[in-house]
Order: C-alpha cells, then sequence, then structure tokens
C-alpha cells in the first residue's frame, strides 16, 4: 500500500508544474541594521490561476529556504506563501537565529522601559558594563499582505506577527532586538510589525516603471510595548527582474530618535524570479 501511495504522490508531482522562486535583497540602512543580505531559493506551484482575470493571475504556492545575514547575526529559515487571490498573501515563515555578540547585540538590560539610547548610547552602555553577549534561539510567524492596483494608483498594507525566543548570557530580562528596533524580552516575546505604501507607478514599458509615494511603518514589542512610528518618502525603480529601492523615514514614535533627528534611510537591490 505504502508503494502505491508513493508512486500516486510521484504522479502528481510530476504533473503539476514547479517554477523557480527567487527572490534576493541586498540592503544598506542608516541608523540601525547597517548591511543586510536577504537571500530566498525556492520553488512555486501555480493554482487558480485564470487567463484574462487579473484576480487569478499570480496565485498559487511557494516554499523557499531563507537565509538572512548581517554583521551582528545571522537568521536561516523556511518561508511558505498562499497566495488564493492576485491581490492577496498569506505568509507562514520561521527559522533560526544566531547573534556574534557584536555591534550592540546582545545587550542586556534589566528593565523594560529603559531608554536604550542611538548605537553609540549602547555602545557606551556596553563599555560601562560589559553587559554584552552572544546568543541563540529561533522564531516563527504569520503575515498578511493585501494589495491593489487601480490606474497608476498602488497600495500595499502588510502585518507580520512574530514570535521570538532567544537565549543569552546577559544581566538582565530584556534586550533591545537590532532589525525590529523594540525592546524584546529574552526567553519569550511577541512583535507586531505593519506597513503601509501609497505609490504612484509610471510605466516605461512593460517590464519598466517607476514608483513613488508615502510608506508608514509600525512596530511593537509586546512585553515592554515598545512602540515605533516612521513615515516618509518610497522610491522604486523596476529593471525586469530587478529593482532599485529608496526609503526616507522621519522617526514620528521612537524612545530615543524624534522627527528632528536624521530619518531612517534604506537603499535596497533586490533580485527576483
Amino acid at each position: 500500500m505504502f508503494a502505491s501511495i508513493t508512486l500516486l504522490t510521484l504522479g502528481s508531482l510530476q504533473a503539476i508544474e514547479l517554477e523557480p522562486s527567487t527572490n534576493n535583497t541586498i540592503a544598506v540602512t542608516s541608523a540601525r541594521a547597517g548591511l543586510q543580505a536577504d537571500l530566498r531559493y525556492g520553488f512555486r506551484i501555480p493554482l487558480f490561476e485564470r487567463e484574462g482575470q487579473a484576480l487569478f493571475q499570480g496565485t498559487g504556492l511557494s516554499a523557499q529556504a531563507t537565509f538572512n545575514a548581517t554583521p551582528a547575526y545571522i537568521r536561516s529559515g523556511a518561508r511558505i506563501t498562499f497566495s488564493p487571490l492576485a491581490i492577496v498573501d498569506f505568509h507562514i515563515h520561521g527559522g533560526d537565529d544566531r547573534y556574534f555578540g557584536n555591534h550592540q547585540t546582545i545587550v542586556g538590560y534589566d528593565n523594560a522601559d529603559v531608554n536604550y539610547g542611538s548605537n553609540q548610547d549602547i555602545a557606551d552602555y556596553v563599555e560601562s558594563t560589559d553587559n554584552q553577549s552572544s546568543g541563540n534561539g529561533y522564531h516563527y510567524g504569520l503575515q498578511a499582505v493585501l494589495k491593489a492596483k487601480v490606474g497608476p494608483v498602488v497600495v500595499l498594507g502588510s502585518a507580520d506577527w512574530t514570535h521570538w525566543n532567544i537565549q543569552s548570557d546577559v544581566t538582565g530580562d530584556w534586550y533591545f532586538e537590532r532589525e525590529k528596533e523594540v525592546m524584546l524580552a529574552l526567553g519569550g516575546d511577541e512583535s507586531l510589525d505593519t506597513n503601509l505604501l501609497l505609490l504612484y507607478q509610471h510605466d516605461f514599458s512593460s517590464e519598466r516603471f517607476l514608483r513613488a509615494g508615502s510608506i508608514s511603518t509600525y512596530r511593537k514589542g509586546m512585553k515592554a510595548e515598545d512602540q515605533l512610528f516612521r513615515s516618509g518618502l518610497f522610491l522604486s525603480m523596476s529593471l525586469g527582474n530587478t529593482s532599485h529601492n529608496l526609503i526616507v523615514q522621519p522617526y514620528l514614535m521612537d524612545r530615543h530618535y524624534g522627527p528632528s533627528d536624521a530619518p531612517y534611510t534604506a537603499y535596497a537591490f533586490r533580485y527576483q524570479y
């Protein structure tokens, strides 16, 4: 019976058209993260697609192995994406986290309400307390993305809930998570990450276009109730499989930065197949 099930499964897989699914992004950011590489490799199974119907273009199921690296940490894991309609994506993601014990990670704090300050403030705190160590753990989460295009106007909204379980030998129950820019609890915490984009698209050809508009980002570390809100400019030039992206966002809510400080700035080069 096992052989029959195996043959049936293999026959079904041969009938399904598997497409490669690759997303590689190299980003340089000001403020917290610095240099970051986000690499994703996998496959996609087209489902529900109907020729000539916009809502059923690009629908299906994809699975990707993921690898995220910065000078401060690496994350390796997987992501599964289900797209029942062209306007919505559901993601399940998770992976292993390894912090090197440098670049203000992992730094321990006794109090969830501490104002961790700028990168230099964190470095000064580490120099005076020596409360910094390497760490490891895991994370998993769910993300929903809604997207629509009406004429030249593009709207995209996303919400991501992630559970973090990070362990370290630092003193204190709290640490500042550099990528999310909020305080989290060691041993188990959750973060909420939302983004809203409102863009105008100008087409140069079928594969080349410019998008310009606003991007707003809100994040929260649940146990510490640490919140961040940035809002500003988004520019993207798409050249087929590659794109150049620029974000400039003043800090409107943050424990350290404010609207009068230098804005969060990021440039990202992306290759997608």
